[in-house]
């Protein structure tokens, strides 16, 4: 079953579902989305995702208010080129990063691939993509302290957590670090690919 609440209510619009359904869905209807819950997962996980994304309605502190309510050009027919449309895959596997950068480039998206925290931390200094797919454990620097530095110094990146931590408290730290969105490892590329879309371009 597929339910999604109001879009011009001024509500979190929330879908849920099957992940075929969800992500069946077009682009516009998935872009407007705030958060996507996919069958299977427990009750605690889709509570701490409700409130996270009722959160996002209260007052937040100003470097966080800055980085997500910066708008983020529609890259031009979806074009790989497109400065804009770019992201970081950041992860200390290679096997993930082929992965993830196979999945955003069919989906007509670039990317830039880093090993390490700190080479993480410098490609989004010197190349300001638009999001931020970061591992947490990762030499040098882990993704907690890569995203809090990013958030430090106003780097304007929406980031999603890439992690195999399941543990409410390590989810809960990304988000207060500032994080915007997170998948559990395993994952599924299409769902990877679905949530970084709403990044790639303003809410309507």
């Amino acid at each position: 079953m597929l339910a999604a609440g109001p879009a011009t209510s001024g509500l979190p619009l929330v879908l849920a579902g099957a992940r075929d359904q969800i992500l069946a869905l077009d682009h516009s209807v998935q872009l407007r989305a705030h958060e996507f819950l996919i069958d299977g997962w427990q009750p605690e996980e889709a509570l701490m995702r409700f409130a996270f994304v009722l959160s996002r309605k209260d007052p937040a502190p100003a470097v966080a208010t800055a980085v997500r309510t910066a708008a983020f050009p529609v890259p031009v027919n979806g074009s790989s080129h497109h400065s804009n449309s770019e992201v970081l895959v950041a992860d200390d596997d290679l096997t993930v990063r082929l992965v993830v950068r196979s999945a955003l480039e069919n989906a007509g998206i670039k990317c830039r691939m880093a090993s390490t925290g700190p080479e993480a931390l410098q490609i989004l200094r010197d190349c300001r993509p638009c999001a931020a797919v970061l591992d947490i454990n990762m030499p040098g620097m882990d993704g907690y302290e890569v995203l809090s530095a990013a958030r430090l110094e106003a780097i304007p990146v929406r980031v999603l957590l890439l992690t195999a931590r399941q543990q409410e408290a390590d989810i809960t730290r990304g988000f207060t670090l500032g994080a915007d969105d997170y998948l559990i490892k395993p994952f599924n590329p299409p769902e990877l690919v679905a949530r970084l879309r709403r990044f790639l371009r303003p809410r309507t």
